[in-house]
């Protein structure tokens, strides 16, 4: 999932937040063992993902990311459509569940999972 420059741009300090916390913490290292997709300390990607995965696992963690984000850019329908569409991914990555056209997007090769395309009938 791409993230919007003005919405990457708005979580940008409380994402090198994150990371010095981390590190004073000295879970950087432990972050970057255990997750082999995390490539070192410097990958920003892996953190923004990390960030917004814990920030909504919160109680009211949508609320405060909403607002987190339309505080900085006071854009409600760009902010909804972008929390929106992260929760929609961490749900279809949860369960499983691809359309065609997001297994060739995101390079999900069909014969690594068990992919539920559709429980769709007419």
């Amino acid at each position: 999932m791409d993230i919007d420059n003005e919405i990457a741009l708005a979580l940008k300090p409380d994402i090198e937040d994150y990371m010095i916390c981390l590190k004073k913490n000295k879970l950087m290292e432990k972050v970057i063992e255990v997750n082999d997709l995390c490539k070192d300390a410097e990958d920003i990607e892996f953190f923004y993902i990390m960030f917004l995965k814990g920030t909504l696992e919160l109680e009211g963690g949508v609320c405060k990311l909403y607002n987190r984000i339309n505080n900085k850019i006071n854009n409600p329908k760009k902010t909804n459509k972008f929390i929106y569409k992260f929760l929609k991914l961490q749900y279809k990555s949860a369960n499983n569940m691809w359309s065609f056209w997001e297994c060739d997007e995101y390079n999900i090769e069909s014969w690594d999972r068990d992919i539920k395309f559709t429980n769709y009938e007419l």
